[in-house]
């Protein structure tokens, strides 16, 4: 697999690092700022090696992965060889539900 031309953010990954700003926002509005940043750069760091995340465990599908961003799981989809969707964005210490996924 060679470089990704595309990540995708589904609606409800976009809509799941929202709440994670709102909540932070309400303790700290420069925190909140700098996490919601990372958490939409870090998938760039796949770019190039898009099997570099875990396979989810609560799935054992190898084409849905996960990488860490301080306490946030961020769930992530190989869809083809040029393709990544980012199909979630959950809190590290919670299981992963089908329905959070976008």
């Amino acid at each position: 697999m060679g470089e990704v031309a595309e990540i995708r953010w589904s609606n409800k990954a976009v809509l799941q690092v929202k709440s994670i700003g709102e909540h932070i926002e309400l303790d700290s509005p420069w925190q909140a700022e700098r996490i919601v940043n990372l958490l939409y750069s870090a998938p760039e760091r796949l770019r190039w090696s898009p099997r570099k995340g875990k396979i989810v465990p609560e799935f054992g599908d190898p084409k849905l992965r996960e990488v860490s961003v301080f306490s946030w799981r961020l769930i992530y989809r190989i869809l083809d060889e040029e393709t990544l969707e980012i199909a979630a964005v959950v809190h590290g210490r919670r299981l992963l539900k089908r329905s959070q996924l976008g």
